[in-house]
């Protein structure tokens, strides 16, 4: 290798970080693999730590954060520095940091936060950045007690006149990092912390340090929060701060804008929706469907906000209530057709949910409206007028509403939608497969049932059944046959 043709391997790797594929990242790897082996055949050193970051990168843009972490595991096996520098460089370590932040694998959190104590072992000095992504990534488990504390670290740290190193001042990513660790935090009265950094923050911003101005995501993380907490004022905190927000943004204390947007209003919403008051829920969706309308296009109805209220509804388990929900599943439908640019085509969450809604009913007179609604949709998307199609939740939901009823025809009822479901199911639909809680829902229908011959239909459901091998049953399928 010469080093013209090193500066050409980098250059060609560096291009294929902008295209983000996996294709890309592999080939990246290919190159840096070429370049140890003829550093191992030839005792040469060509390796250097940007040929290593450049690899990283590739993989972790492409969005593979486990392969990114194989190569700064292979970076700091090398246990060497090159032109004073440490391999891997702080940099190399964040980037595979970050790239767990954003994966959505249930266990990234705690893989980003493995690399942050590595780095802290390697570079014990450590930037703003480096300290916010710290904080992104404890906020990404929702530890919020522990992002409070390296917060208050960092504050002290910039206040000490002791401290040789340069001084670290928060900023609004450091603030609302830990707001949004509480909001995804376990921990006990989360919420009223999550509160507390805000007035905190807003407190150091009004001090003069501006970099501690709140922003839209700031206010909306404690909405959240207070979501999350489940308690009864939730929903009148959360239009307490939207209010707030309002007032800030039209008298223009805030250098930028803090203009409540979709997502604020939806977290507000989903407050009230967490917090059992469908009724003030539905009045804010309201509230930004008139907004949108008005001309403000910030303000813009999302199928989530018409979901949040549809979930409020069901919590409340009535047939009163189903009809409610049903009634803004027909106000989501009504709306897309008048606003086809919002692309607010219902979801299958909206569908399951509004079907959930009478299924939850425990009457025959729910099961029956949850059917026709699952008729509904079953023909809206033979027919192409809907890309939706029930998956096994819808008919679960479905066949759970006649198990619940109680009524005589409740097993067959059941049965019939079973057969459906399996008729959608071979038709090459894999998401409409059922399962082993569908097989059991049939037999509690069969089980709660008023038919005399109830245990007779159970029995040979249970024999097609397995005999079939759709689905297995369990110790839940036999208890319920006998």
């Amino acid at each position: 290798l010469t080093p013209l043709m090193l500066r050409d391997i980098v250059f060609t790797m560096k291009c294929w970080t902008t295209h983000k594929t996996q294709w890309g990242a592999n080939q990246s790897e290919k190159l840096l693999n070429r370049v140890l082996n003829e550093d191992r055949e030839c005792g040469s050193s060509y390796v250097t730590e940007e040929l290593f970051s450049c690899a990283v990168k590739n993989w972790a843009v492409a969005g593979f954060p486990e392969r990114a972490e194989r190569i700064l595991i292979q970076m700091e096996q090398l246990q060497h520095q090159q032109n004073g520098q440490k391999i891997p460089s702080p940099l190399c370590y964040n980037t595979v940091i970050d790239a767990w932040i954003q994966s959505k694998l249930p266990d990234a959190g705690e893989r980003a936060m493995k690399i942050v104590h590595r780095r802290k072992v390697v570079h014990p000095k450590e930037t703003l950045y480096d300290f916010n992504l710290d904080l992104t990534a404890l906020a990404k488990c929702g530890f919020g007690t522990q992002a409070e504390e390296l917060l208050e670290a960092m504050i002290q740290k910039s206040s000490d006149p002791n401290c040789a190193e340069p001084k670290i001042f928060p900023n609004a990513h450091s603030f609302t990092s830990v707001i949004n660790a509480y909001a995804k935090s376990d921990v006990p009265n989360a919420d009223e912390k999550a509160e507390a950094a805000l007035a905190r923050m807003q407190q150091w911003y009004e001090a003069g340090l501006t970099n501690a101005r709140p922003s839209v995501r700031t206010f909306t993380a404690v909405i959240d929060a207070l979501a999350k907490s489940g308690k009864k004022s939730a929903g009148l905190k959360a239009a307490s701060i939207l209010r707030q927000m309002q007032e800030l943004h039209e008298s223009g204390t805030y250098s930028e804008p803090i203009k409540p947007t979709t997502v604020t209003y939806n977290a507000v919403i989903n407050a009230f929706s967490q917090s059992n008051d469908a009724a003030s829920a539905e009045g804010f969706l309201c509230t930004l469907q008139k907004l949108y309308e008005s001309g403000d296009n910030d303000a813009r109805p999302d199928v989530y906000s018409f979901n949040n209220v549809m979930h409020a509804y069901a919590k409340e388990g009535t047939e009163q209530g189903a009809a409610k929900a049903e009634a803004i599943y027909r106000q989501l439908q009504s709306w897309n057709k008048r606003k086809n640019s919002l692309d607010l085509s219902h979801n299958i969450i909206t569908i399951n949910t509004a079907i959930d809604c009478w299924a939850q009913c425990r009457s025959k007179a729910g099961a029956m409206k949850a059917c026709q609604l699952l008729q509904e949709v079953e023909g809206d998307y033979m027919k192409g007028l809907s890309k939706v199609c029930p998956d096994n939740r819808t008919y679960n939901s479905v066949i759970n509403g006649w198990a619940q009823s109680s009524c005589r025809e409740a097993g067959a009822k059941a049965e019939e939608i079973f057969d459906r479901m399996i008729t959608v199911f071979q038709s090459g639909y894999a998401e409409a497969r059922p399962t082993t809680v569908t097989f059991n829902t049939v037999l509690k229908a069969f089980a709660k049932s008023q038919d005399v011959n109830a245990a007779r239909g159970a029995e040979l459901f249970f024999r097609r059944v397995q005999e079939t091998q759709i689905c297995e049953a369990n110790m839940v399928s036999y208890s319920t046959l006998l």
